[in-house]
């Protein structure tokens, strides 16, 4: 997976909180906001071909189904089950399924860039007094690869993250120094 895709898929997720808060509210838009963002998710999965864009896909037809009035096995109601509270119940539940399971699915790839991240960091100090940034990402990359204290540093963090995402992490080192 690149940092891109892990990137985007966290901005998705920072919009969870919007949609409970629509939920909470009684918004009767809020199941129509939960299948777009479910399409969203997908699309954005499916980028990164990520296997894991099925199990998104099952949840969404879940939630149609639902649309069209089929209570899902083992769902229960208190008092009546009106078409809305059946459609914004199973949209609920199917936003929290599939937050579980992008987060088992990106669980992995997250700590690797994590780790690289990390790294990064912990090298740029060094760098940036031994005057190895440059004026690119790449040509800085290929002098931590050369320098003799970096070079094993620099070939682990592609090892974990890639050269192309190395050289974002750095990018985004560098902002943050």
């Amino acid at each position: 997976m690149q940092l891109a895709i892990l990137d985007r898929i966290d901005d998705l997720r920072l919009g969870v909180p919007r949609l409970v808060d629509r939920y909470a509210d009684g918004d009767p838009e809020f199941a129509q906001a939960v299948n777009q963002w479910l399409r969203q998710l997908e699309d954005v999965m499916a980028s990164g071909r990520m296997a894991a864009v099925a199990t998104v896909a099952t949840l969404r037809g879940t939630l149609v189904a639902a649309e069209d009035g089929t209570v899902p096995e083992g769902m229960t109601f208190s008092g009546r089950a009106t078409p809305r509270r059946i459609r914004d119940a199973v949209a609920a539940d199917m936003l929290r399924r599939a937050d579980d399971a992008v987060v088992t699915a990106t669980s992995g790839d997250a700590g690797r860039f994590a780790e690289a991240g990390r790294l990064v960091q912990q090298m740029l100090p060094i760098a940036l007094r031994k005057g190895l940034i440059g004026t690119s990402a790449d040509s800085s990359w290929s002098a931590l690869e050369a320098d003799p204290d970096l070079a094993a540093v620099a070939t682990h963090v592609v090892g974990l993250a890639g050269r192309s995402d190395a050289l974002l992490l750095l990018g985004r080192a560098l902002q943050s120094a």
